[in-house]
């Protein structure tokens, strides 16, 4: 019966959860797997830097107090379009579950009308007005499209408050900057986020760019857990039940991160597990932490620019873009190896996604639906089965036979049919933890007398997709998957693929195939 089947199914987790725990394995919280499964989300950059210039902060002393127009100045904030559905079409194209705003960035100006003050009393006037709450038109618009909505609150810098790398400078004030000591300032950044995480519903992630100081690390522990307590806090290890990591790159793939070896020609693995809450980059396994150290599951995610260069707020010509393949590389550098690709969109000064962005996120978008998301696309699919044991590790393997699946690829061959494969897509189910070790695929073409290696690796987790290097194809009767694991597997999906549209690989980048 139905009821039969769940009653095996929990049981099994429960056993997992079990053997995870008394081996240290981390376990993931829901959120945390939901966030893996989007794959991609929106990093939406909109704020006062976008009518002056692209930085942390935008504002500076150049433009503070400049004429006509000075970033001091809220007016100075002035969209003449603001569409919040228009940027939703371009998500929606792209394929993105959800979308994070720079509620408040570098230069300290608010996107919604807060009623927090200053230590004189005074308001805190560097917002928007009350007719134009940014944020309430993104909330409300993101829940009627069925997305996901969040904010980046930046505690780094805030140049209306003087403050620069978390903490209050010591220099003469600008006409328009405020004197804060550092006390007030954390008290002013505590009361906004009180009113970012209350005010604007259930929100899916919060950004801490460049992470928090240790003295407010407490409070802001209590106050995430009391509002926000289901978002994924992205490097938000150590305060948020739902940690996310960066990859410890902005654009620069693949994601090596400190301690991680950089191969010619190849992405590292990527790892669901870190040691510490600043381990940023590739991540680690339990067992390579040193002693003391605590692992945990805390998933990693890249933040990527469209445009090109290291510009993440709007920028006039003669600024770039990257190119649609430069786009698919970045994907199968990062989703492709276990990593959130966190994609910048850049609004523009009239309250709008720019034609040449909207069109170039389609493109994007129209390659990962006709590659990934199309079930012509995969020529045969399953899971993995136990087979053996030896000590502490398990050994899962599963065969494919592609003769039977081959359809409109069907290929005669001498004695068999074939099918033509150019990668193939793994995914972990991490609900025990990620427990794979390591990993094999290989393929026969003449029926299974005769194996080769397709690729190999260390790290599944979310996904892997391995791809054949340039525009080499394999004519594949069966493929085998061999996977190690620390202790009983839930399970491993293996799908291979036919060859999608052709891009020119931007990057270096291939599988290893090595045995």
């Amino acid at each position: 019966s139905v009821m039969a089947r769940l009653f095996i199914v929990a049981l099994f987790a429960a056993a997992l959860s079990a053997v995870a725990e008394f081996i240290n394995v981390p376990l993931p919280a829901a959120p945390q797997l939901q966030w893996q499964d989007n794959d991609i989300m929106a990093l939406i950059h909109f704020n006062m830097a976008t009518f002056f210039k692209n930085g942390d902060p935008g504002c500076d002393v150049s433009n503070w107090n400049a004429k006509p127009a000075a970033s001091s100045n809220p007016a100075s904030f002035a969209p003449t379009h603001l569409n919040v559905t228009q940027w939703i079409d371009s998500m929606l194209h792209l394929g993105v579950k959800e979308g994070v705003l720079t509620a408040k960035h570098g230069c300290g100006f608010l996107l919604w009308p807060s009623k927090t003050t200053l230590p004189s009393g005074d308001p805190y006037a560097y917002h928007v007005d009350e007719s134009l709450n940014v944020l309430q038109q993104f909330s409300d618009a993101m829940s009627k499209a069925g997305l996901g909505h969040g904010f980046y609150y930046s505690l780094t810098n805030n140049f209306y408050l003087n403050v620069f790398g978390h903490y209050v400078k010591n220099s003469t004030l600008l006409p328009g900057q405020i004197k804060v000591s550092q006390t007030e300032f954390e008290a002013i950044a505590l009361a906004q986020l009180t009113e970012l995480w209350t005010e604007f519903g259930n929100l899916t992630e919060i950004w801490f760019d460049g992470g928090y100081t240790t003295d407010m690390k407490d409070k802001l522990t209590t106050l995430l857990a009391s509002r926000q307590n289901s978002a994924i806090g992205f490097n938000g290890g150590g305060i948020s039940a739902n940690p996310a990591r960066w990859s410890a790159t902005e654009g620069d793939v693949p994601p090596c991160g400190s301690g991680t070896p950089r191969r010619t020609g190849q992405c590292p693995d990527v790892w669901s597990t870190a040691c510490c809450d600043t381990c940023w980059g590739a991540g680690n396994v339990p067992e390579d932490c040193l002693p003391g150290a605590v692992p945990r599951f805390y998933p990693s995610g890249t933040d990527y620019t469209l445009q090109s260069g290291d510009v993440w707020f709007w920028e006039p010509a003669p600024q770039t873009l990257r190119k649609r393949d430069e786009l698919i590389s970045t994907y199968h550098a990062t989703v492709g190896h276990n990593t959130v690709l966190e994609l910048d969109f850049a609004i523009d000064r009239t309250g709008q996604v720019e034609a040449s962005h909207a069109k170039l996120y389609k493109q994007f978008g129209d390659f990962i639906q006709s590659c990934y998301k199309t079930d012509a696309q995969i020529v045969a699919a399953g899971y993995t089965l136990n087979h053996a044991q030896t000590g502490d590790q398990r050994r899962h393997r599963m065969h494919l036979s592609l003769r039977d699946a081959a359809g409109t690829d069907r290929q005669s061959a001498t004695p068999e049919a074939y099918s033509i494969i150019d990668r193939v897509v793994l995914r972990e189910n991490q609900t025990g933890g990620q427990l794979v070790r390591a990993y094999m695929v290989q393929w026969s073409g003449d029926g299974g007398r005769t194996w080769q290696t397709f690729s190999s690796g260390a790290s599944i987790g979310n996904k892997r997709i391995d791809i054949l290097p340039g525009a080499m194809t394999y004519n594949v009767t069966d493929l085998k998957l061999e996977i190690t694991c620390v202790t009983t597997c839930a399970g491993v999906h293996l799908a291979a693929l036919r060859p999608c549209v052709r891009w020119t690989r931007s990057r270096s980048w291939a599988p290893r195939t090595s045995a």
